[in-house]
């Protein structure tokens, strides 16, 4: 099926509202991919969200967490829960300050990611190569940089949705 703005692109204001249209789809269909991988334990979108995070970065504070999901360390909290009662995460002691604690990714939270990696990447490997080229890459990573510097999100979360 081919997209609603694939002849013609709107011009002037029309054109962030065109945007915002086709990264919602995009996001919507990374999402239904992602889903496709059965699940014994379901997880709320804020809960994969933490889970993608912690895979991707390592052992992560809560506050640091909460940041990276933009969310408050109590709904950061709530999903860290669920993520440890299900086995996917584990709280420890931060060996750097004994005060503090870090969340980490257990063995059956590497193999969920990876699993979700494995499905997401099946997908995008059979696209025609003038989507996969250097320069559209490129031009993804340009729209990713201006839209952190736009939000004042500077972590960059390089591989995050696709963890490995």
């Amino acid at each position: 099926m081919r997209s609603a703005y694939s002849h013609g692109v709107p011009s002037g204001p029309d054109r962030a509202q065109a945007l915002l249209e086709e990264i919602g789809e995009l996001y919507a269909i990374i999402l239904r991919v992602s889903r496709r991988i059965p699940e014994v334990e379901p997880l709320t979108v804020t809960q994969r969200l933490a889970l993608i995070e912690i895979v991707s970065i390592g052992p992560l504070r809560l506050r640091n967490l909460a940041s990276r999901m933009d969310t408050t360390p109590a709904t950061a909290s709530r999903a860290v829960d669920v993520l440890e009662e299900y086995g996917f995460v584990v709280r420890r002691a931060d060996a750097s300050d004994g005060r503090a604690v870090q969340i980490g990714p257990t063995a059956k939270g590497k193999r969920w990611s990876q699993r979700r990696r494995e499905e997401l990447l099946d997908v995008m490997q059979c696209l025609p190569e003038d989507l996969t080229s250097p320069r559209f890459i490129g031009e993804i990573s340009t729209l990713n940089a201006a839209l952190r510097d736009r939000t004042g999100h500077d972590d960059v979360a390089r591989g995050a949705l696709l963890a490995p």
